[in-house]
């Protein structure tokens, strides 16, 4: 009680009126310096020379909307076009089908894997596509003969959501193997294109009535984009090829291609047009139909020898000027 009359007194005021406690003093925030966060060119980089698919949670699935599916193999793996590992890779898409999980489409390459797939929801989808994939890269180290992954990565999904866009991916899928060059011509083997009815031409023969004990690897699309939705902007010719590279390399012509394991051809020499021939180093020399230089037959020995910089002064002189334009500048 003392105690209290004293605080009173020092803090001038009665001993009946209650003490008030003084807002304390806020401390300021302090910018610490830290390694996280989002910024540019944050993330883990990517192991090989094409960026993964990334580790985020999948979005909603719509059951109306087809799925593109896409599993990269790992490197240094037997080509899955080899007829007794493609035997068993279609084996296994005849038991993978369920009422939740339908693959409609396929098409095996070399190192990768197309694949058109309808579910029910997400959970379906992924499921069916991570049992899927679990399947495949058994049958592959079975048929092979080793153990280890097989994929690179988790699969790659991609929801088609209007009938141009599915019919981009059935032309895709099923003429995949001409985007990859090697003179492919008709219908890939290694794909669904037997079980396939929307193509403009006959369609091959179906590989059922050879081996009539194994099922189809493929089932009926029920979705409405899947079955005549695409049908709107035209059927498939088996002439299109997927947009691939603008300017592709040129390959060795005894090398193979990794994707398709077949022997490159070499690349037809086209015509250069005279605007793109190579200027003429002997002086005096133009071309008739552009007035540009045309392609020398071989460098005279006068200009071989010499430094680069008179060849560069001799190809690019201007031209002698006519009588009539040495007249007008004259008036």
């Amino acid at each position: 009680m003392a105690a209290s009359f004293v605080r009173a007194a020092r803090e001038n005021r009665p001993a009946s009126q209650p003490r008030v406690r003084r807002p304390s003093g806020t401390q300021s925030e302090l910018p610490f310096r830290t390694w996280g966060g989002r910024r540019a060119s944050a993330g883990r980089k990517p192991k090989g020379p094409r960026a993964g698919v990334p580790h985020v949670s999948r979005p909603e699935h719509q059951a109306r909307h087809p799925v593109h599916v896409t599993l990269r193999a790992v490197p240094r793996l037997p080509s899955l076009r080899r007829q007794t590992v493609f035997l068993e890779i279609r084996r296994a898409f005849a038991s993978c089908s369920s009422a939740r999980f339908r693959l409609v489409h396929f098409s095996v390459q070399s190192n990768h894997v197309h694949l058109l797939v309808e579910a029910s929801d997400r959970d379906s989808l992924s499921h069916g596509a991570r049992g899927l994939s679990i399947r495949l890269a058994r049958t592959v180290n079975r048929v092979v003969g080793r153990r280890g992954r097989v994929w690179g990565d988790r699969y790659h999904a991609r929801p088609l959501r209007t009938p141009r866009e599915v019919r981009h991916g059935v032309a895709y899928i099923l003429c995949n193997w001409r985007k990859h060059g090697c003179g492919a011509r008709g219908f890939d083997p290694c794909t669904s294109a037997p079980w396939f009815d929307g193509w403009r031409t006959p369609r091959p023969p179906d590989p059922r009535h050879r081996n009539p004990e194994h099922p189809p690897p493929v089932v009926s699309p029920r979705t409405w984009l899947g079955s005549t939705g695409w049908r709107r902007h035209g059927l498939i010719d088996v002439r299109e090829r997927p947009a691939g590279r603008r300017r592709p390399l040129r390959a060795d012509p005894g090398a193979r291609n990794p994707t398709t394991g077949c022997r490159a051809t070499p690349a037809r020499q086209r015509p250069t047009s005279s605007a793109a021939r190579a200027p003429d180093l002997r002086v005096g020399r133009q071309s008739p139909t552009c007035g540009r230089a045309a392609a020398p037959d071989r460098i005279p020995g006068r200009y071989r020898r010499r430094s680069s910089r008179r060849v560069l002064l001799a190809t690019h002189r201007a031209p002698r000027p006519t009588r009539a334009a040495t007249r007008r500048r004259r008036r």
